[in-house]
């Protein structure tokens, strides 16, 4: 039997906000290396471009399609694509939040550094807006669950939010420190970051509800493309950078990203296909 969607987006958003939370903690301790954060982004932005292409745009199109759009539905479904990636290349180039380095190996020049303060404000404005844009997806993927019921709704999407939410975490709380080490400042910024994307996914859930079924149908088909679109820019824009100028790490960089694109098509098979033929499947 299906789960409630209310509940299992309470689920959700508890998961990712301990894990945005945990890792905000472990910022005090600094025992990330450098390499280590290589390793983890690129494991995790395969896995958020698999979520863009496997989860957010398949279910673009199929809302799209069933609110009157017919054949145009990818075309209006890649058009949001397109309005995602343009708005997240003007917030990262506004607030330039994905070339911070938090690994414990930059502490020290971070914190001789008299632009820090400015950091943490470009860093924490950046990734705060990108949460509100995990937030608007995670709920709006949920709120599919009631227009065409199944046993996890956004179960691709909130592995991605819950993978990504800890790295997000942990340099805003490192760049934090290192302008003022303030720890109850941390404990309550950290609090505030963490609780963005639940509650921004909560307000979208609650929303879209409040539409017709026509116009529900086409506000997460719109929703989730966007989504695609954003997600696809903010996943490149940490892992490019990284499999260009570190060369001696490159293929094992492009063997985690492939790895886990695989496992955002595990979930998509998961979400779409077993689960349903568990609980279906009458033999």
């Amino acid at each position: 039997m299906p789960l409630d969607p209310l509940l299992l987006l309470l689920g959700y958003s508890v998961a990712i906000g301990l894990a945005s939370f945990l890792g905000g903690q472990l910022s005090a301790l600094g025992v990330v290396s450098h390499n280590q954060r290589q390793m983890v982004t690129a494991f995790v932005a395969g896995c958020v471009i698999g979520i863009a292409l496997f989860h957010l745009l398949p279910h673009s199109v199929e809302h799209l399609s069933e609110s009157d759009h017919g054949e145009h539905s990818i075309v209006e479904a890649m058009t949001w694509v397109a309005i995602g990636v343009l708005a997240m290349i003007v917030v990262l180039r506004t607030f330039d939040f994905q070339s911070q380095d938090a690994s414990s190996d930059s502490l020290h020049q971070l914190s001789e550094s008299p632009k820090t303060f400015q950091s943490f404000v470009g860093l924490f404005i950046g990734l705060s807006i990108h949460s509100i844009t995990e937030g608007i997806a995670l709920g709006a993927s949920v709120r599919a669950g009631h227009i065409h019921p199944g046993m996890l709704p956004g179960l691709g999407v909130f592995f991605a939010i819950f993978m990504h939410k800890p790295l997000d975490a942990y340099s805003v709380l490192v760049l934090l420190r290192n302008y003022r080490n303030d720890p109850r400042l941390a404990l309550w910024i950290n609090i505030g970051f963490a609780l963005i994307c639940p509650v921004t996914a909560a307000a979208t859930y609650m929303f879209t509800g409040l539409l017709t079924d026509f116009y529900e149908s086409q506000a997460i088909g719109y929703v989730l493309a966007f989504a695609c679109g954003s997600f696809l820019c903010i996943a490149l824009s940490e892992l490019l950078p990284e499999i260009q100028f570190h060369r001696h790490h490159r293929w094992l960089l492009v063997v985690l990203v492939f790895l886990g694109m695989v496992v955002a098509y595990g979930l998509f098979l998961i979400e779409e296909h077993f689960l349903h033929a568990i609980f279906e499947d009458p033999h």
